[in-house]
């Protein structure tokens, strides 16, 4: 522990000191079910204190996506101030090309996602390709869970291609769900990493 660090057990103890406060998504407002009442209560009582609060999170879906989500899950978009997302990141990139990695992409993504949700290019200058060989990056914001063998996205040459651009955008920097590493993420950069394409952000 740095020296002037104090342990604590809730926020309360130290919530005078700081004017925002930022809560991660999963793992602690909720692990998938109900938010927890606990941090419900929380949330309310750093508002009514004055405090802005910024939920934060991994998910490769767009802001407006979890916070629909957060909504069901028993948390309104009324109770913090705002929710950013590796994916909403992702789309703001994708939308100004103002700086790396995003300003030397092609237009053409071979995108991958979970349930076919299309949202994180949805009103982007993008063509989705249908073969890996026809794209300029691959776009990876989720994996279903029956998703196919990553294998199998590979060209006939058993590799992704001269045509693929180096570059492999992720729009979930982690790949932790329900408390386990996602093996098909790895293996997916392993194929990548093995193709010759080890530039760019492949978790």
């Amino acid at each position: 522990m740095r020296p002037g660090a104090i342990e604590i057990d809730a926020l309360g103890p130290i919530a005078d000191r700081f004017d925002h406060v930022l809560l991660d998504q999963w793992g602690t407002l909720h692990e998938g079910g109900a938010v927890f009442t606990a941090a419900r209560d929380c949330v309310a009582r750093l508002k009514a204190a004055g405090k802005r609060v910024l939920v934060l999170s991994n998910s490769g879906k767009r802001a407006g996506s979890n916070e629909e989500r957060l909504a069901r899950l028993g948390l309104p978009p009324t109770a913090y101030d705002g929710i950013l997302t590796s994916g909403e990141v992702t789309w703001t990139g994708l939308r100004e090309r103002a700086r790396a990695p995003f300003k030397d992409l092609g237009q053409s993504c071979f995108l991958v996602t979970r349930g076919g949700d299309h949202s994180i290019i949805d009103g982007l200058d993008l063509s989705v390709a249908t073969d890996v060989e026809q794209a300029d990056f691959i776009l990876l914001a989720g994996l279903d869970d029956a998703v196919a063998e990553p294998e199998r996205a590979r060209a006939p040459d058993g590799c992704y291609g001269a045509r693929t651009a180096d570059a492999v955008r992720q729009s979930r920097p982690g790949h932790v769900r329900c408390h386990r590493i996602d093996p098909r993420a790895r293996r997916i950069g392993a194929l990548l990493r093995n193709a010759g394409r080890s530039r760019g952000l492949c978790r």
